[in-house]
């Protein structure tokens, strides 16, 4: 949904490697299920997104139906992850 909104996504991999090249190393990493329906949105979401997307309403609300329509975009995959630096 974000991307379609031009939201940059920023990929854990990229964020993991900048994160060791600053001496930063994982101290906990955990794979995450999040399940969300948007199947019928509040105004205060829309809102949210488009505060963060910068796209008008219409738009906002035209994604969210078409992406949300569609049964696997219930379930999203994200991972949390600690990172400690030694001093």
């Amino acid at each position: 949904m974000f991307q379609r909104l031009g939201y940059p996504l920023h990929d854990y991999d990229e964020v993991e490697k900048d994160m060791v090249a600053t001496g930063f190393h994982v101290v906990l990493q955990q794979d995450m299920e999040i399940r969300r329906d948007l199947s019928e949105p509040s105004d205060g979401i829309v809102k949210f997104i488009q505060m963060i997307s910068g796209r008008c309403e219409s738009e906002v609300r035209d994604v969210i139906d078409d992406v949300f329509s569609q049964p696997s975009m219930h379930v999203s995959l994200r991972k949390l992850a600690i990172f400690t630096k030694a001093i």
